[in-house]
């Protein structure tokens, strides 16, 4: 048995046709924008930028929450997750799953946020342990740490103060210029104009 609104053929078990815009509302108030809701199609309001002829809107005109439930009752068995397709099955476009992990780019999330492609955030970023980068990175601005480690450093120049122990257990430390303001300690031979021998 079907049944049709605004047309006498449905094609499915129930089917609402308007050529403007077709709606059903649930709710609690008499006024369609009240505390009710509403899932929509071909709303084309000025104050809904991304609705238009062709969309599919789901509203809540209230001031509620909006909520998805996965497993509401007690049915058992697999628990599903959230998809984000698009075409019947051209692109799988995000998943959040059951355990609370969104792959972005990816319906099957190895961490908490799974993201493949570019990112770009523009705001600030924190992040609460370690930060591992599998490639280069690039900083623009200042780089501020509290301790710095690595095993190897290239720069062509390097402006500012450098403290600590400058100091290779092996090998030799070649410097085109060096100027002492302080006091100098040389507890090995000295070279003048030629190599120091030993």
């Amino acid at each position: 048995v079907s049944a049709g609104i605004g047309l006498t053929n449905p094609a499915t078990d129930l089917q609402i046709y308007n050529t403007n815009n077709a709606v059903i509302t649930l709710g609690r108030a008499t006024s369609v924008t009240g505390n009710n809701g509403a899932i929509s199609f071909g709303k084309v309001d000025s104050s809904f930028p991304y609705s238009g002829e062709t969309s599919l809107d789901i509203l809540n005109y209230g001031t509620g929450n909006f909520n998805f439930y996965l497993e509401a009752g007690s049915v058992g068995g697999d628990v599903g997750d959230f998809h984000w397709h698009r075409r019947a099955d051209y692109d799988r476009l995000m998943t959040l799953t059951h355990g609370g992990s969104l792959g972005i780019g990816n319906t099957q999330p190895i961490s908490t946020l799974h993201v493949v492609g570019t990112s770009t955030v523009t705001g600030n970023s924190f992040v609460g342990n370690n930060l591992n980068v599998a490639n280069n990175a690039t900083v623009t601005g200042t780089l501020s740490v509290g301790s710095f480690s690595a095993n190897t450093i290239t720069a062509n120049n390097f402006i500012g103060t450098m403290t600590g122990n400058v100091n290779a257990p092996v090998g030799v430390s070649t410097f085109n210029d060096l100027k002492v303001t302080q006091d100098t300690d040389l507890l090995g031979n000295l070279g003048i104009g030629t190599i120091a021998r030993t």
